[in-house]
């Protein structure tokens, strides 16, 4: 647009100067003067008897400039752009010497002119001072000389600018007189003022110089700015606004000076404007006050001064750049490599996975020049020479404001298909098609109807009130992009859920887990059981929706997730930008694993510990026999170990190995229902994860689905029982005693294992693990050995140094000395103190990978009756006594791994068990003594009879109390072995009478 009114402007001035260098080819002068003027000869062009100029400077070829031509004028142009409908043209010229050749030549003056004469007029021309002597002389028409030149010259000037250039407001051709005498600038038109001898400052004919001043107002038709044929279209508005939003106007064009002349072309840009630069020679960009602001002008001088008669005019190409002044209006700047220039949301919006759907929010701050030829888009003349880096908000309102561009340009060649193509790496191929952009407008932020208001969205005072107060162009926010206009797109609706984006960015093939058996239900559960996702969907997902082609563009990608699933900040939305693009999501009703884990009234972890689990070995020994006369001992017991998790905490070491190269999994607490959910989730799997686990020396297949545990868990049972009987047998072969486990029995199994009923997840319901040692008798037989032993190299119970010291005691002679009573019983304790037995309990050591999940182990045992701990003190709380059906059971909790506990313990022999061990003495005492008594009896009848039948008792035999003994099963012939009784005979310790030969009463 600028260029075309530069255009012009240089036209024009290019025009005026050929126009004012012919004026006087046609100067026409009456023949009467002629003829008067040719009769009188050269000498009378001085003589003021026919001349009003009166007497001439003597003729000096030395003080002509131009001794080669016979033309001297320097000439001044200014051209003044008003405004873009007006230009002010100022053209001064100062003559110092008239080229006689165009009147027809010194001979056509003067015919009678001498040849003397004639050759100083060869190369020269009229001087100054002479040609003002023809002023006042009557050309005809009523009309002078110098009214002849004024006249033609306006009429000149008139003709071309109403030709071309539009209506000519004011026109004004005038001599000009200026300055003072022997001044440099002095003109002079009176011809009787002009010599030496008339009181000039010198003896020079070519000055003062003769003066013309042109000045003219040219009202401008649009339609010569071949910006639009619109009748919408505000010029000045639109040229300040491209100068303001940062365009320039260089233009090219061509100075010249004829022969002899000397020209100063001087170009003043608008009141908003400054000349940036200029080219060609002679050319400078002199800097220039408003009183408030500095700008700078074109200009050029051209000397031709020195050129012949017979050269050519002197032409100059040269250019000239304008843009924008800096006043209290700033030309806008743009960084067009880091400066946004769109910035594009695109809003992904699968909160119905069957029906998601892509909104696309463009803001166009600005777009640059490569954009504009890319898409077609020119708002001047390009030809011209106009350079507009970048048409901003403001520049897009002002071009659909004055209708200098269609705006289909804008909406139809916005790349929206490249958005689409961009986000289908995630949705899938040719799912997503995009409708064309529209324009929209919020209120406050932009738009394409966006309206300024005066003070405060711009800084203009009175901005016009129709629809060209859209874009500013003056003060603050002037043609700017600070309020941008706006695009809308929307796609179709498409089938997409979040799993779908999750098998695109998340690979889990190395782990062997199959994410195409997982449901939406599945991914919500593991969700709200805690586990927080991150993953980087990597640089691509965002800077492939950038367009190409695009100045900077911003593209933020906003994720609206459905409602079963949320975000880390609760929103349920995910911004991706160019510099971060991880999704992070959460479960809707996340699992809080700060509860306490309670079963009745007893508490089994507290609300701060992450880890839950319970570990119970329990042995009931049912019933204790010694059975003395067969050398035995019999146990009965039964027993398990039930392992019931709650919930696990995960150690760093393990959630680090949640995470895998494309995404960051975390879970710090695994309830319960989760671990369920993931076996049913492999066993739903073709290929489920496997593996095997050591276990003696053998190796368990373990399977992880429901029915592969179950088997794990038979199979552990199985291999137990199968050591265990193995045990006896090894136990037998090395130490040659009857050593018989084969009735032990171990059944283990695993319970609570289907998968939790709804989304929401908790750790009530423990997964237990149990293993039952079916109920079992245990026969220990003495064949005649001083000790027997019993090693056990698979468990280490805490009870053992107690048990170890017992049998010391057994098998030495301090059992009288650890061994008190009181009511309940004979009460063993520590021999060497009197008191009770204190044992340090170290907690269990499970390794390294069972360490952190495996806890506290609790024992409980249950004695049979009889038998009891008169003391069971835990230091540190964790020990228990009650009685069960008549029984004593103590319950101990041992310490965790890397803790002690110290544990006081007294055993009761009591008396009930006793009498039940002693029954056997008294019952065969009682039998003694009945059948002592009876054979006494018997025996005092066959005394008597023996009084009677002496005779025939003779040879009778007696029974010794040898063979009497042996009768009961008490003499030396009975089978060997220890002795039934601590005593021998009835008497026990005391010893015993001879009943039947030495008591008195047996005489």
């Amino acid at each position: 647009m600028r260029s075309a009114i530069i255009g012009r402007r240089s036209t024009l001035f290019v025009a005026i100067i050929m126009l004012l260098s012919i004026q006087f080819a046609g100067l026409p002068l009456a023949s009467e003067e002629e003829k008067s003027f040719s009769s009188h000869g050269f000498s009378a062009i001085c003589d003021t008897d026919f001349t009003p100029g009166g007497e001439c400077d003597e003729l000096n070829p030395a003080t002509d400039l131009t001794p080669t031509s016979k033309e001297w004028i320097e000439g001044d142009y200014t051209f003044d752009m008003i405004s873009t409908s007006q230009i002010g043209l100022s053209m001064e010229w100062a003559m110092y010497e008239f080229d006689d050749d165009k009147v027809g030549g010194m001979t056509e003056l003067f015919p009678d002119m001498p040849a003397a004469a004639l050759d100083l007029f060869t190369q020269n021309g009229l001087p100054a001072d002479y040609l003002r002597n023809f002023f006042g002389v009557n050309m005809g028409q009523s009309m002078t000389v110098d009214e002849m030149i004024l006249n033609q010259t306006e009429s000149a000037v008139s003709d071309m600018l109403n030709s071309g250039f539009g209506e000519i407001a004011s026109l004004n051709v005038e001599y000009l007189e200026r300055g003072s005498k022997g001044t440099s600038d002095h003109c002079l038109q009176d011809g009787s003022l002009d010599s030496l001898s008339e009181g000039a400052y010198a003896d020079d004919p070519y000055n003062p110089p003769i003066c013309i001043s042109i000045s003219a107002v040219i009202d401008l038709s649009t339609s010569k700015f071949q910006l639009a044929d619109s009748p919408k279209l505000d010029l000045e508005r639109s040229y300040q606004g491209l100068l303001t939003m940062g365009s320039e106007i260089s233009t090219p064009f061509t100075l010249f000076a004829m022969v002899g002349h000397q020209n100063t072309f001087e170009i003043e840009p608008p009141s908003y404007a400054t000349i940036n630069g200029v080219t060609g020679q002679g050319g400078s960009t002199p800097s220039r006050s408003d009183g408030q602001y500095s700008y700078n002008v074109g200009r050029w001088t051209i000397d031709n001064r020195g050129a012949s008669n017979t050269d050519s005019t002197l032409e100059r190409n040269v250019t000239l750049t304008i843009g924008r002044r800096t006043t209290s209006t700033i030309p806008v700047v743009i960084d067009t490599v880091n400066d946004i220039a769109v910035d594009i949301s695109v809003v992904l919006d699968m909160s119905n996975e069957d029906a998601a759907s892509l909104d696309v929010d463009i803001q166009l701050n600005y777009i640059d020049s490569d954009t504009m030829t890319e898409w077609g888009i020119s708002m001047v003349d390009n030809s011209s020479g106009a350079t507009i880096p970048w048409v901003t908000a403001d520049g897009i309102r002002m071009a659909e404001a004055n209708g200098l561009v269609a705006m289909d340009n804008f909406t139809d060649n916005f790349p929206v298909d490249a958005i689409a193509e961009g986000i289908s790496a995630i949705v899938g191929e040719g799912k997503v098609t995009m409708e064309s952009p529209s324009w929209r407008n919020i209120s406050g932020v932009g738009g394409l109807g966006f309206h300024h208001i005066a003070g405060s969205t711009c800084g203009e005072a009175n901005p016009p009130s129709d629809d060209h107060d859209r874009y500013c162009i003056a003060g603050q926010n002037a043609m700017s992009d600070t309020y941008p206009v706006l695009l809308e797109s929307s796609s179709n609706t498409f089938q997409f859920s979040l799993l779908d984006m999750a098998k695109s960015y998340i690979d889990l093939n190395d782990t062997g887990f199959d994410l195409e058996v997982i449901t939406n239900s599945d991914l919500q559960t593991i969700l709200n059981a805690g586990l927080s996702i991150e993953t980087d969907m990597g640089d691509g997902f965002v800077s492939d929706m950038i367009p190409d082609n695009l100045p900077p563009t911003k593209v933020e990608v906003t994720l609206i997730l459905p409602d079963w699933v949320s975000t880390p900040d609760g929103t349920g939305e995910v911004i991706f930008s160019k510099t971060s693009a991880v999704l992070g999501i959460t479960g809707t009703n996340p699992y809080d694993w700060r509860n306490p884990i309670k079963e009745g009234d007893t508490t089994v972890c507290a609300a701060n510990e992450q880890t839950c689990a319970s570990f119970e070995v329990e042995l009931d020994i049912s019933s204790f026999a010694l059975h003395e006369w067969t050398q035995k001992a019999e146990l009965e017991f039964s027993g398990g170990a039930t392992f019931k998790l709650y919930r696990l905490g995960l150690p760093d070491k393990a959630r680090d190995m949640l995470s895998t190269q494309d995404a960051t999994l975390d879970m710090p607490v695994v309830p319960a229902d989760l671990v369920r959910l993931m076996i049913d989730i492999g066993s739903r799997m073709d290929e489920p994860y496997n593996t095997t686990v050591p276990l003696m020396d053998d190796e368990l297949y373990l399977v992880f689905t429901r029915q592969g545990i179950k088997n794990f868990a038979a199979e552990l049972g199985n291999t137990l029982t199968d050591t265990i009987h193995q045990a006896g047998r090894d136990m037998k072969s090395e130490t040659g005693q009857d050593v018989d486990f084969s009735q032990i029995e171990i059944v283990t199994s695993v319970s609570n294992l289907e998968p939790p009923s709804s989304t929401s997840v908790g750790d009530t319901k423990p997964i237990e693990i149990s293993i039952e040692i079916k109920s079992t008798t245990l026969t220990i037989a003495w064949e005649g050995e001083q000790d027997f032993s019993l090693t056990t190299t698979s468990i280490a119970s805490p009870f053992m140094p107690f048990f170890n010291t017992f049998a010391d005691l057994l098998r030495g002679n301090s059992l009288m000395n650890a061994a008190g009573s009181d009511g309940s019983g004979y009460v063993v304790t520590d021999p060497e103190t009197g008191e009770a037995f204190e044992l340090e309990i170290e907690g269990a050591d499970f390794g390294d990978d069972m360490g952190d999940i495996m806890p506290a182990v609790t024992l409980i045992l249950g004695l049979p009756a009889g038998l009891s701990f008169g003391t069971f003190e835990s230091a540190n709380g964790g020990s228990s006594t009650t009685e069960v059906d008549g029984r004593q059971q103590v319950t101990y909790t041992m310490p965790k791994a890397g803790e002690t506990d110290t544990l006081s313990i007294t055993f009761v022999i009591g008396w009930a068990f006793l009498l039940q061990e002693a029954w056997g003495y008294g019952a065969v005492s009682l039998l003694g003594i009945g059948l002592l008594w009876r054979r006494r009896k018997r025996k005092r009848s066959l005394k008597l009879d023996k009084l009677e039948n002496e005779f025939t008792s003779k040879n009778k035999t007696r029974v010794s109390e040898r063979q009497f003994a042996a009768m009961g099963g008490w003499g030396d012939d009975a089978a060997g072995g220890a002795p039934p009784a601590p005593g021998s005979g009835f008497g026990g310790n005391a010893g015993g009478d001879d009943f039947f030969e030495d008591a008195s009463w047996n005489s």
